[in-house]
């Protein structure tokens, strides 16, 4: 378990070795070091165009689930629910139950479809994909920047 935390923790200043331990990179550990190299592309390429603009962060699919006797009464709301709405050819009801998963025993609605319902929440899930790309974003501050 150390092993795997320990991973985590690497200090990029530190040139890699064979068989690198502690806060050093192990050069065999070619999916790292190929990380490490882009991390510090990109950093670069910021450091020298600081206004240059970004790409919006695009945050992955988020999933609200609610036990069976919480799900019978949410309602969709909110301005992307609404949206979605007006678009399509579905009732508010028939669109939000068409939306919902069945997880671990739970029913999922998108997080932003229940927002102002989260205190019912039992759990909540990131939906990840191969596809979503590593991003580097700035925050200007904790918690507003987030």
């Amino acid at each position: 378990m150390a092993k795997a935390n320990n991973q985590l923790f690497k200090d990029l200043t530190l040139n890699p070795q064979f068989g690198g331990r502690g806060q050093r990179i192990d050069r065999r550990n070619v999916e790292l070091l190929s990380l490490a190299e882009k991390m510090e592309l990109r950093l670069n390429r910021a450091a020298r165009h600081p206004a240059a603009p970004r790409p919006t962060l695009r945050l992955p699919p988020m999933w609200a689930g609610f036990r069976q006797k919480e799900a019978r009464n949410l309602a969709g709301d909110g301005p992307e629910f609404e949206e979605l709405r007006r678009h399509g050819e579905l009732s508010a009801t028939a669109l939000f139950q068409g939306a919902a998963r069945h997880v671990f025993g739970l029913v999922l609605y998108p997080l932003d479809w229940v927002t102002n319902q989260l205190k019912h929440t039992a759990a909540i899930f990131t939906e990840l994909r191969p596809s979503l790309q590593r991003q580097t974003y700035r925050i200007e501050g904790l918690p507003n920047g987030l």
